[in-house]
């Protein structure tokens, strides 16, 4: 199991921050940071097959778009 979590340094106002939780043979579901602070499953990359995000350049573009 891996579980990465990208976030920038702490700050007094609201920062993206994602979360993905990689296990064998499982679908993932990447999670972002609301504005509200509330962790969110992303269910619209829900694609039968789809790899989880490990590559760190991957892991910045996908922050960049929540």
């Amino acid at each position: 199991m891996t579980t990465w979590l990208l976030s920038l340094a702490a700050s007094p106002r609201w920062e993206p921050q994602i979360s993905v939780l990689c296990e064998a043979g499982q679908t993932y579901h990447p999670q972002f940071l609301s504005e509200e602070g509330r962790w969110t499953t992303d269910l619209s990359i829900k694609v039968p097959g789809t790899t989880c995000l490990r590559d760190k350049m991957d892991l910045l573009d996908y922050c960049k778009k929540c």
